[in-house]
Parts: C-alpha cells; structure tokens; sequence
C-alpha cells in the first residue's frame, strides 16, 4: 500500500497514534491535493454516520479508499476535486438513509452542492476553506465546491454550528430565510427553519454581525457567550451559560433556561412530530438540559420529566405525542 494511502486509512480509522498524526495534518495542512482528498474523506465519513448500522460506516470508507486507488496516477489527479467529488457521493448511496443532490447554478462559473438531513439525524461536513459545519436535524444547506470572490457564502434552512476558518480578507457569510450573518473566524449557532416562526443565532467565539441587505434594520453584533431570540419581530439579545451552547460540534442540543414553549417548537422540527398539549401549565415551566440528536424523542421527554413533572403519550404512529 502507498504510504499516503496508509496514513490516511490509519488516520480515519482512528489507529494513528498522537504524535504521527500531528505530523499527517502539517502534511495536509500545506499540501492543496491532500487537503482535498482529506476533506472528501472527511466528508464521506460524515455522511455515512447516518448510516441505520454502525457496519455501513466502514463498508462506505473502505469503498471510498478503493475508488481514489483507481484515481492514484498523477496525469488523473490533476482533475481530482472533479472527480473525487463522485466519491462522496458513493458513500452516500452507500448510507441509505441520507439524500444528497448536486446543483449546478451559473453564477460566477460556481459550483454548489445541496445537503438535505433526515429527520433524526445529523451531519458534519467541512467545507474546502476548512470550515465545519454541524447541521441538525431536516435542515438544508448549499455551500459552493471552492469560494471565489471577496466573500465565502453559503446558504442555510435550517440549525447549523459553525467553525469557521480565519480568512481576514474574504469573510464568512451565512445566508438564512430572515438574517445573514457575517463572520471572519469564529464559533456560532444559528436556527432558522422557514417553516418555524422561530430564530436564533448564538456565539462561542469571535464576533459576528447580524444584518439585512436592505439596511431596514441596524447591524446586532454578538460577542462570545451572548445570543439573540427574534420576539415581536426584534432581535433581543441575552447571555448564556457557556456549557449550554445549543448545537455542540459533537452533535449535542442543550436548552439553558428555556420555556417548555421553545423546547417543544425544536422537538417538532428535529423530529417532524406534533404537540398537542392538555396541560398548559406545563409549556411556561423552564428547562435546563442536554441531549443528543440522534436520541429518540422519548428519551427526550424522559429527561425533562426530571426537572418538571409532566405526562406525555405518544401515537402508535409516532407521529403525535400529547402532554398531559
């Protein structure tokens, strides 16, 4: 086997010990070809995490890494982000539960992938600037293959955390159905379903700017820690406890202090369910917890039983849950 192609099986397969793989990431931090190949693996085995068995994870990876020898050659290789694109794709097919389409929109000669998530799932992709982006549960998100102009922009419908790769001469924009938001190099949340009257944007670190193209509204800057809720259409900002960030790069939800009210609105879009609530006492009691995307909508409730006492049934279709 080719060195390269043994490092990066070690790496993703999580054998590589500490030190060596500090020394493969300098290597692929500096060289252009291997940071692609890293990203696409990268982003391979985000997709076949959404796999219903854990076995397909590695039956995508192992496929993956028998597509790219085929690709080895040099003269191939010139042309490797075109093609190895197709190999994220294999692994999509590969995890069944995930729907990935590409889009090809003529703007700029650029060209932009679509990422749409389950109902119960989560996705972690990296962008090729060497952004990360955690997307929850049925959120949509359009992102172009490489970012040319003065501007990184991507496009969301839905919640997604954001790590994003300094760049002080091109920032970071993020596009969603009410806001954009505009960062340089930083950590921040943002949920904005269309579907949901609902949005919030909150930040880990750095600074963003939250603002409209028709300058109707003045700029709201976020420093780290403070986040804003949309109410009566303003943006109203709050501080948060700094382990209650809402959507963790490891894929956990955290409420810190929040109306049943809210937490209910989430659970609706994460999990494409109804409440039909007989107890409205319950929807004004505040909660504060956290749990894991991927965990079933009963575990969910189960856990904020601890903290306020409430009843709840689900249908047989698991469609509707009540809460008595």
């Amino acid at each position: 086997m080719h060195l390269e192609e043994k490092q990066f099986d070690l790496y993703f397969s999580g054998e590589m010990p500490q030190q060596e793989k500090d020394v493969f990431l300098k290597k692929v931090d500096v060289d252009r070809e291997l940071k692609e190949k890293f990203i696409l693996i990268q982003n391979a085995k985000g997709i076949s995490s959404l796999q219903e068995f854990k076995g397909d994870e590695q039956i995508a990876l192992t496929g993956w890494m028998k597509f790219n020898k085929i690709i080895r050659n040099r003269s191939f290789m010139r042309i490797s982000f075109n093609v190895l694109k197709y190999a994220a794709v294999v692994a999509a097919l590969v995890a069944s539960t995930f729907f990935l389409t590409k889009h090809f929109l003529s703007s700029e000669k650029v060209t932009y992938s679509m990422v749409e998530v389950p109902v119960g799932k989560s996705m972690a992709i990296t962008l090729s600037d060497g952004t990360t982006v955690n997307l929850s549960p049925r959120s949509t998100f359009k992102y172009p293959e490489s970012f040319k102009g003065k501007e990184r922009c991507v496009v969301l419908d839905g919640e997604a955390f954001f790590n994003v790769a300094k760049n002080a001469d091109k920032p970071f924009i993020v596009q969603t159905n009410r806001y954009k938001i505009k960062a340089h190099g930083t950590k921040f949340n943002v949920f904005d379903y269309m579907s949901s009257p609902m949005y919030e944007a909150t930040l880990l670190e750095g600074v963003v700017e939250i603002y409209k193209d028709d300058k109707q509204m003045e700029p709201v800057f976020l420093a780290p820690y403070e986040q804003v809720i949309l109410k009566d259409n303003d943006l109203v900002k709050n501080k948060i406890d700094s382990s209650y960030i809402p959507v963790c790069e490891n894929g956990i939800i955290a409420f810190d202090s929040r109306p049943f009210r809210d937490i209910i609105k989430k659970l609706e879009l994460y999990y494409n369910i109804n409440f039909i609530i007989t107890n409205v006492n319950a929807l004004d009691k505040v909660y504060t917890g956290k749990f894991r995307i991927q965990d079933p909508v009963e575990d969910v409730l189960d856990a904020l039983q601890k903290t306020n006492k409430f009843n709840y049934a689900i249908s047989s279709d698991k469609k509707i849950v009540y809460i008595m």
